[in-house]
């Protein structure tokens, strides 16, 4: 075939009030995969010289995606612009390569979730021949107890492992480091890595990602189940000081109040690559913008100093020896990287200064960023 091959990436953020990804919709996962990589699959099989991406929704994102794109011996390009509509395009990444382009797109978050889990049933088809295939795919060093029955198709991360009476699909997507407790059922659902399912549970058109869980037939939500029924893996830090707790309410209630009587910032809500969920008030001090996770401090759901949360994008972007150092650190409100002036995870800088954090006796840590504290409070970018 040769040539080029032009794709343009759809603006769904304004549709994406349900699962708030950090990420553009044609970087969701689908399968094994972001769905971008699927076309860059196809060009590459197709002999196409050069790929030429359009993108209105988060460029950088798209841009770092592509970057980490090693596998694919292909020139690519990215073109940022305010929309996409008008872009000469040879095709609409919406859809997985070679399928044929839907009459109906969604209109609303729920939607945008049924469309993508009708993306993740089309794969599995084309990947291992449908309901009545015989066949499924797992990754590396899973457990799968004798008793347990695996319903085609099936795809399994690595790590994953599944209990005593369980039975899995037909149409499940587990990620990596997944421990399903027998005996349940999970079928025509998506389970992230790092989270965990208690046994005598019923997971059905759901998404679940630790304790967060969205209900997809009944169009439902809950931000945090019961650590009894679901939760993350990543360990967490002891629990939380009634000192930390106390200071936090104190300073999260100015932080609001400041945020009230401030010019209007725009609210950032995104994902962590744990399952989290986070907002900021983006361009105001960190006192305002980090109020709401003071507020998680008080909970005892968050530390007042540890490494700065990251997005799944951020988290990628890291070797695997910075993600197995990161993975078990506490994160913070406040951060020795906020002392060196990086307030964002996704600037490069920040994960040196994390790593180091990480690595270094907690308590010393502590005592250096609280010295500072009063200045990091109104400390901007």
């Amino acid at each position: 075939m040769g040539g080029t091959l032009a794709l343009a990436l759809p603006d769904w953020a304004s549709m994406d009030v349900v699962l708030c990804s950090n990420t553009p919709f044609a970087l969701w996962q689908v399968g094994d995969q972001p769905l971008l990589y699927h076309w860059l699959d196809y060009a590459v099989n197709c002999n196409i010289e050069q790929v030429v991406v359009y993108a209105s929704d988060r460029p950088d994102v798209v841009r770092r995606y592509l970057q980490e794109a090693k596998l694919w011996p292909i020139d690519w390009e990215l073109k940022a612009v305010p929309s996409v509509d008008k872009a000469p395009v040879d095709a609409f990444v919406c859809h997985l390569p070679e399928e044929v382009h839907p009459d109906t797109l969604p209109t609303d978050g729920w939607e945008l979730l049924d469309y993508w889990f009708s993306l993740q049933s089309q794969w599995l088809n084309r990947s291992m021949g449908g309901e009545r295939a015989c066949t499924w795919m797992l990754g590396r060093f899973c457990k799968i107890h004798p008793s347990s029955v695996i319903h085609p198709p099936v795809w399994l991360g690595d790590n994953v492992q599944i209990g005593p009476g369980c039975e899995i699909g037909p149409y499940a997507c587990l990620g990596s480091r997944v421990f399903i407790e027998g005996p349940s059922t999970v079928a025509h659902a998506r389970v992230e890595h790092n989270t965990y399912l208690a046994g005598n549970t019923e997971l059905k058109h759901a998404y679940l990602a630790g304790g967060r869980l969205l209900n997809l037939k009944h169009r439902g939500a809950v931000q945090m189940l019961d650590a009894v029924v679901a939760g993350s893996l990543v360990q967490s830090r002891k629990q939380v000081a009634l000192w930390e707790r106390g200071l936090a309410l104190m300073l999260g209630a100015v932080g609001y109040i400041l945020g009230l009587f401030s010019q209007k910032k725009t609210r950032h809500k995104w994902m962590s690559w744990d399952g989290k969920s986070y907002t900021e008030r983006v361009g105001a001090a960190l006192l305002v913008r980090r109020a709401s996770w003071l507020f998680q401090v008080v909970l005892g759901k968050m530390n007042l100093v540890g490494v700065l949360p990251r997005s799944e994008s951020a988290w990628s972007s890291l070797s695997p020896e910075w993600q197995s150092v990161l993975k078990e650190a506490p994160c913070g409100v406040f951060s020795y990287a906020d002392l060196q002036g990086v307030h964002y995870a996704e600037d490069p800088r920040e994960a040196v200064h994390a790593v180091y954090q990480a690595v270094q006796p907690k308590t010393a840590m502590a005592k250096m960023v609280l010295a500072s504290l009063w200045s990091l409070l109104y400390a901007k970018d």
